[in-house]
């Protein structure tokens, strides 16, 4: 169904007169204990010299694992996107029955 979406979406063209304007975002959502998988990247990727702040622009799992550590301790929401490379390690270390995550 994802797919049928997108492939819809790369034909839409946008009306000059238009005034309002509506978006969509495709998206699965998945639960897991977040402690854990900070535990396992603290422990497989980082280290523990960490400062909990905000970064806008991830790069590094350091940088993720700091930004999640900013909210989690201030007890805030936020959604930001990592980079391809970021968001494929945090996906092998989910799928990875090892970690029971």
């Amino acid at each position: 169904m994802i797919r049928k979406y997108a492939e819809l979406e790369r034909h839409i063209e946008v009306d000059p007169q238009c005034k309002i304007g509506a978006g969509y975002t495709a998206c699965q959502d998945t639960r897991f204990d977040a402690k854990n998988l900070i535990e396992v990247l603290l422990t497989e990727e980082i280290g523990r010299d960490l400062k909990a702040k905000v970064h806008l622009d991830m790069k590094t799992v350091s940088d993720l694992v700091e930004t999640f550590l900013f909210h989690f301790s201030n007890g805030i929401n936020g959604e930001f996107s990592a980079t391809k490379e970021i968001f494929e390690k945090v996906l092998s270390i989910l799928l990875d029955p090892k970690h029971a995550i």
